[in-house]
C-alpha cells in the first residue's frame, strides 16, 4: 500500500479530496451534527496526517488513536454504525469528485472501513 499514496497524488490532490469529503459531510443530514461545534479545520490536518500513514503503510497504533479520538462521538453523540457507513458514502464520493481510478478509490475506501471496529469501540 506504500506507492498508493503516490497513486492518488497523481490523480488528485489528497488534500482537495479531504476538503470535498468534509464538505460532504456537513451537508449529510445523517451525520452533521457530530460536527458542531468541532473545528473543522483542525479535524482536516488531522485526517491529512491519518491518509498519509495509512496510504504509505505506515500507521501503526492507528486503530488505538482512532478509538480514542472518536470514543466522545461514540459515547455521547450516539456515533453508530450507520453514521461510520455515511462517512465512507462521502469518502467515496470526495474520490469520484476527482475522478480517482477504481483501483486506487477501492484500495483507500479497504483501508479505511478495516478502522471501522476500532472507530465505533474504541478498540
Amino acid at each position: 500500500m506504500g506507492n498508493l499514496l503516490h497513486q492518488l497524488t497523481e490523480q488528485a490532490s489528497l488534500q482537495d479530496v479531504i476538503a470535498v469529503f468534509y464538505e460532504k459531510m456537513l451537508l449529510d443530514n445523517r451525520i452533521q451534527h457530530l460536527f458542531l461545534n468541532v473545528d473543522v479545520a483542525n479535524l482536516q490536518r488531522k485526517q491529512h496526517w491519518f491518509f498519509t500513514t495509512l496510504m504509505l503503510g505506515t500507521a501503526q497504533g492507528t486503530a488505538e488513536y482512532l478509538g480514542k479520538s472518536h470514543r466522545n462521538l461514540v459515547h455521547k453523540k450516539g456515533m453508530t454504525d450507520e453514521h461510520f457507513d455515511a462517512a465512507m458514502e462521502c469518502l467515496q464520493a470526495a474520490l469520484d469528485t476527482y475522478k480517482v481510478s477504481k483501483s486506487v478509490s477501492s484500495q483507500i475506501m479497504d483501508a479505511a472501513i478495516s478502522l471501522k471496529s476500532a472507530v465505533l469501540t474504541g478498540k
